[in-house]
């Protein structure tokens, strides 16, 4: 499934690139090794983002593939995470009134899908 996108970025993320056990210690007990990492961001015009599901090696890659993405004008679903919207755009103030609702709700009053 294709959806429309306003733009899309390209930055720079520090992930686990790997585990190495014989690394662990107390403040990494799994022995988790960072590394930087380049991914693709693309938003629609009311705010929802997505990241592509490939990371890239290089800023270069990344920026190629920003560009084609902007060119295209679109996105498809199948190789894309939907993540948080962005601060303040409309998708993000729709998810704010169920929030707010979930919240005035309280803890044991179930959840939004029980309104």
């Amino acid at each position: 499934m294709k959806t429309k996108i306003a733009i899309a970025t390209q930055y720079e993320d520090q992930e686990v690139v790997g585990i190495d056990p014989e690394a662990a210690d107390m403040g990494n007990p799994d022995g988790a090794i960072y590394g930087n990492v380049h991914r693709v961001e693309a938003e629609d015009a009311d705010g929802r983002r997505w990241f592509h599901n490939r990371t890239f090696a290089d800023e270069d890659a990344a920026w190629r593939m920003s560009c084609k993405v902007n060119r295209k004008g679109e996105i498809d679903l199948d190789f894309w995470t939907r993540t948080f919207d962005r601060y303040g755009s409309p998708a993000w103030e729709a998810g704010e009134r169920d929030r707010q609702m979930a919240h005035d709700m309280g803890p044991l009053a179930g959840t939004v899908r029980d309104v």
